[in-house]
């Protein structure tokens, strides 16, 4: 639906043609699937998915709700495998 807003103006259509939105149909979570995304950049599959895993056990439900991650301590993050800079 953004995008094809954004596509009726002169100046992002040319931008939002070149955009190649990946496949969530696997998922209805984009939230989720964002988290996991980001945790998951530059790891082996392996070693990203252990660390998601301990990252969601991190989280009553294994769901990292919003306000969950907002208030979790930077260490506990830290302590499960995330960089500094993902922990952030």
């Amino acid at each position: 639906m953004i995008l094809r807003n954004l596509s009726k103006d002169l100046i992002f259509k040319p931008l939002v043609e070149t955009i190649i939105l990946p496949d969530l149909s696997g998922s209805t979570d984009v939230y989720l699937a964002l988290l996991e995304s980001i945790l998951s950049q530059q790891l082996s599959v392996k070693v990203s998915d252990i660390i998601f895993q301990r990252f969601l056990n991190l989280f009553e439900n294994k769901y990292p709700h919003p306000i969950n991650l907002i208030e979790i301590e930077t260490e506990k993050l830290l302590s499960v495998g995330l960089s500094y800079q993902k922990a952030g």
